[in-house]
């Protein structure tokens, strides 16, 4: 099982090019929706059982291998963003069973405007709920589309530069975003996976 006392990191070259290239193929099958910033993602959940059991036996079981085998799947989606999210965490949200936590993310980068060369251009943020002393710094270099006042309130913990095909994971109840758009980068691909585990009962642990 993988030490998560660091509260993120990222797992070099998890997926080949060619694998995500064949993991993008299977997610465009799937209908397309769009986030609450209205980009597009395709997105995979227990709703849609084919897609679900396909990516349990594929990438999810790979997963299971490096974080633990009780590890379960909340939903995955492959996005296409053009917009970032503000300062969040995704804690405990929309999770398919009762008696279940939150337990961490994964993002996998593909692309940045259409290129995986260029990923480079992108990071995702991990904050920690505190006074941030370069808030002025972090909003311009990273965070500009953030209310000023909320970057204030979260002191960057970790920069995860984006590198296409490595796997970046944060515990769930961290905070994060990603890197702002600016002219240079006006498109990000990548897959965002959300896990959970039950909670084992006193009950169920004597059994």
């Amino acid at each position: 099982m993988l030490d998560l006392s660091a509260k993120s990191g990222v797992i070099e070259n998890f997926l080949t090019h060619d694998e995500m290239l064949e993991l993008r193929k299977h997610f465009l099958t799937t209908t397309p929706t769009h986030s609450s910033l209205n980009d597009t993602v395709y997105g995979i959940d227990k709703k849609n059982i084919r897609h679900y059991y396909w990516f349990q036996k594929t990438l999810f079981a790979k997963l299971q291998n490096i974080f633990r085998q009780d590890l379960k799947l909340a939903w995955a989606m492959y996005c296409l963003f053009t917009k970032s999210f503000d300062i969040h965490n995704d804690n405990n949200v929309n999770l398919p069973e009762d008696n279940a936590e939150s337990y961490v993310v994964c993002l996998i980068p593909f692309a940045v405007n259409n290129d995986p060369k260029q990923c480079n251009k992108a990071s995702t943020l991990i904050f920690t709920k505190e006074e941030n002393p370069n808030y002025a710094e972090d909003h311009k270099n990273y965070l500009s589309n953030n209310p000023i006042d909320l970057v204030k309130k979260f002191k960057v913990k970790k920069i995860h530069n984006w590198n296409s095909g490595d796997l970046i994971w944060w515990t769930s109840e961290m905070d994060h975003a990603g890197s702002h758009f600016t002219d240079k980068l006006q498109k990000k691909e990548c897959w965002s996976i959300h896990t959970y585990c039950l909670l084992y009962t006193s009950d169920a642990a004597d059994e």
